[in-house]
């Protein structure tokens, strides 16, 4: 399956899982998970209402990405930025396929909120 294929995929259905509720910082309550695609070079932290139905798929979804599933944060070191949305966060790193510019400006025209690095 192709990188933006898989990526799309990964979106779909995030999106799909999502609450208005959970909006921005990546949303709900408990501790965090997240699955980290270093190959694709990003993260995402799923949210309480991805969550609702347990972790089993997250899991799932993850280990077909070639990811890393974890029960802690995306990591923030050397991030370009986050941007975070109803279905959770995503975290970018350097060598995402566009800059950290565009992905700000991608990330506030689809309604989600942009936090740069430090």
């Amino acid at each position: 399956m192709k990188q933006s294929s898989i990526v799309a995929l990964a979106l779909v259905l995030a999106a799909a899982c999502g609450s208005s509720k959970d909006k921005a910082a990546g949303g709900g309550g408990g501790p965090e998970v997240s699955c980290h695609t270093p190959q694709f070079n990003e993260c995402t932290e799923y949210n309480k209402s991805n969550r609702a139905l347990g972790d089993d798929h997250l899991k799932k979804l993850c280990t077909t990405l070639e990811g890393t599933f974890a029960t802690t944060p995306c990591p923030t070191d050397k991030m370009l930025g986050k941007c975070g949305r109803n279905e959770g966060t995503k975290v970018f790193y350097p060598g995402y396929a566009t800059t950290g510019e565009e992905l700000a400006r991608m990330c506030t025209s689809s309604e989600g909120t942009w936090q740069a690095a430090k």
